[in-house]
C-alpha cells in the first residue's frame, strides 16, 4: 500500500479496520490448510466429570451429572452419582422386618403393617375446663363440638364454645399440636365471627377448605366457607354458599376437593340435598338440588376414590333408610339411590355414621335398646345394588359411631358411651382384630367423638363432659405398638 495512502487511512481510522478485515479474510480463506490443525481456534468441547473441578468452564462444579438408580420395586432408590467431587455408590435398600417407626421397612408399599395396633400413651388434654372463658357467662366456656384437622402438614385440635345468641364473639378455637398430639402453642380464634359445625377438607397447594355455619344479625345460622392456608390462616374472604329461601344451617356443609373442583354437600330441614361444585377459590360454579326428606344432615359422610365422591346419609321417608349419592370430579351426580336394609335388620336405627369410597360404601347402625344398642356395619355393593352385614357385635353402643379406613384392609370404628370410649379394629372381612375401652363407667360422658389420620398415626379426639358447664377436649393417639 503506498505511503500516502497509508497515512490517509491512518488519519481516517480505517487502518485498524483494514488489518482486521485482512486477518479475518485470511482465517476464512485457509491460513490453516491442514486438517490436523483445523480445530486449533475453536473452543474445546469438554464435559463435566465428577472431580471437584469446573471442567467445562461455566463457573459451576460437577453440575448436570445424572443420578443413579439401584434396587427394584418398593426397595428401589435414587441417589446422586457425585458427592463433593467423589463418585458415589448406590447400595440398594434391603428389605427388613417391619418395625414400628412409620417407615416401609419391608419394602412392600405399606407402613407398620402386621404389628400390634392400639393406644400409644395416655389421653392428652388440649383444652382445659376454664380455657377461653367468656366474661361472666359460666356456661360460655362449655365446649359443644370438637374435632381434629390437618393444615398443610400440621395437626390442629378445633372446638366450638357455647355462646347462645352472641353474634360478634369468636367461639371457634384451634390449637396446634405436635405429631404425637402434644400442644405446641396456646389456642387461638380460628374465625372472626361466631361459627358452628365446621368441616375441613384438604385442598390444593397445601390449603384447607373450611365449611361452617355462621351466625348473622338475625340470630340464624347460614352456610359459609373459607379457604385457609397451610397454617390455618384465611386466604380469601368468607364465601356464602348459594342461598335458598328460608335456608338455615342444620350442620355445616361437607366439603371435598377432587383435584378439579371443590364439592359442597348440605341440606335444608326436610328439604333437598344441595350439591355445589366450586372453583379453586371456593366460588360456586354449579348447584344441583336432589329430592330429600331427612333431618339427618349431621350423619353425612364422604369418601373420594380419585374419580367420584360417595355421600351416605339417611332418608326419613317412612322408616330411616340409608341413601347413597355419588358425584364425579366435576360435580355431576351419577348415582342417587335409596338403599334397603339387609334382611333381619329392618328395625335397626342409624347411628349417624357412614363411610364412602373406595372399597364400597360402609355404614353403621345400632339396634335400639332404650337409648343404647348393638353395633352393626353394612357394606353396599354397587354391582348388585344390594347391601350386606359385615360386622355384628354384642358391644353396647351409646351415641354416634365414627368410622375411619386407616388402609384398604383396616377399618376403625370409634364411639363413646357413658364414661367410656371404645375403639374397634376391623379387617376387610369384618373380623374384629382389636377392642379397646378407655375411661371408667361413671358420670363422665364422651361427646363429639372424632377420628383422624395424620402422618401415619391415628388420633381420636373427644369432649369429656364433667358436669353441665365444665368440659375438656382430649386427644388419644392410636398406632402400632412396638
Amino acid at each position: 500500500m503506498p505511503a500516502a495512502l497509508l497515512r490517509s487511512a491512518a488519519r481516517s481510522g480505517l487502518l485498524g479496520l483494514g488489518f482486521v478485515l485482512l486477518l479475518g479474510c485470511g482465517a476464512r480463506t485457509g491460513l490453516h490448510q491442514s486438517g490436523d490443525d483445523g480445530g486449533r481456534d475453536a473452543a474445546p468441547s469438554v464435559t463435566e466429570s465428577c472431580d471437584g473441578r469446573d471442567d467445562d468452564g461455566d463457573g459451576r462444579v460437577d453440575e448436570g451429572l445424572p443420578s443413579m438408580m439401584c434396587g427394584s420395586g418398593a426397595c428401589a432408590r435414587e441417589v446422586a452419582s457425585c458427592v463433593e467431587g467423589v463418585p458415589a455408590t448406590c447400595p440398594p435398600i434391603v428389605p427388613e422386618a417391619e418395625f414400628c417407626n412409620r417407615r416401609d421397612d419391608d419394602c412392600d408399599g405399606r407402613i407398620d403393617e402386621g404389628l400390634g395396633f392400639g393406644p400409644i400413651g395416655e389421653p392428652i388434654v388440649v383444652r382445659d375446663v376454664d380455657d377461653e372463658r367468656t366474661g361472666d357467662c359460666s356456661d360460655c366456656a362449655r365446649v359443644i363440638g370438637a374435632r381434629l384437622a390437618t393444615f398443610g402438614d400440621e395437626l390442629h385440635a378445633i372446638w366450638h364454645l357455647n355462646l347462645f345468641g352472641f353474634i360478634d364473639v369468636p367461639n371457634t378455637f384451634a390449637r396446634r399440636l405436635a405429631d404425637d398430639g402434644v400442644p405446641l402453642e396456646p389456642s387461638r380464634p380460628l374465625f372472626d365471627a361466631l361459627t358452628l359445625r365446621a368441616d375441613f377438607a384438604a385442598s390444593h397447594d397445601g390449603h384447607t377448605m373450611a365449611s361452617f355455619c355462621q351466625r348473622l344479625e338475625d340470630r340464624r345460622d347460614y352456610p359459609r366457607a373459607q379457604l385457609l392456608d397451610r397454617y390455618g390462616r384465611p386466604v380469601n374472604e368468607v364465601l356464602q354458599r348459594v342461598e335458598h329461601e328460608g335456608e338455615a344451617c342444620l350442620a355445616g356443609p361437607r366439603a371435598l376437593w377432587t383435584g378439579e373442583r371443590h364439592l359442597f354437600f348440605r341440606q335444608r330441614s326436610r328439604g333437598p340435598l344441595i350439591v355445589e361444585a366450586a372453583d379453586r377459590d371456593g366460588r360456586t360454579v354449579t348447584s344441583t338440588e336432589l329430592p330429600w326428606n331427612s333431618s339427618w344432615n349431621a350423619s353425612m359422610s364422604i369418601g373420594f376414590d380419585g374419580q367420584r365422591a360417595t355421600l351416605l346419609t339417611y332418608d326419613e321417608l317412612g322408616e330411616p333408610r340409608p341413601r347413597i349419592v355419588e358425584v364425579d370430579a366435576r360435580g355431576e351426580v351419577v348415582l342417587d339411590q335409596l338403599l334397603e336394609w339387609p334382611a333381619g335388620y329392618a328395625d335397626w336405627n342409624p347411628t349417624r355414621a357412614a363411610l364412602g369410597a373406595p372399597a364400597g360404601p360402609i355404614w353403621a347402625a345400632t339396634e335400639d335398646q332404650e337409648g343404647r344398642g348393638r353395633l352393626a356395619l353394612f357394606r353396599f355393593d354397587r354391582e348388585t345394588e344390594a347391601s350386606s352385614s359385615i360386622v355384628e357385635s354384642e358391644l353396647t353402643v351409646g351415641g354416634s359411631v365414627r368410622l375411619l379406613r386407616r388402609r384398604p384392609e383396616q377399618l376403625l370404628a370409634v364411639f363413646g358411651t357413658d364414661g367410656q370410649l371404645e375403639v374397634l379394629d376391623i379387617d376387610q372381612r369384618g373380623e374384629i382384630l382389636g377392642h379397646w375401652v378407655f375411661g371408667e363407667a361413671r358420670t363422665d360422658r364422651f361427646e363429639s367423638v372424632d377420628v383422624h389420620a395424620h402422618r401415619g398415626s391415628v388420633f381420636v379426639s373427644y369432649v369429656r363432659r364433667i358436669d353441665r358447664t365444665r368440659t375438656t377436649v382430649e386427644v388419644l393417639e392410636l398406632g402400632c405398638t412396638p
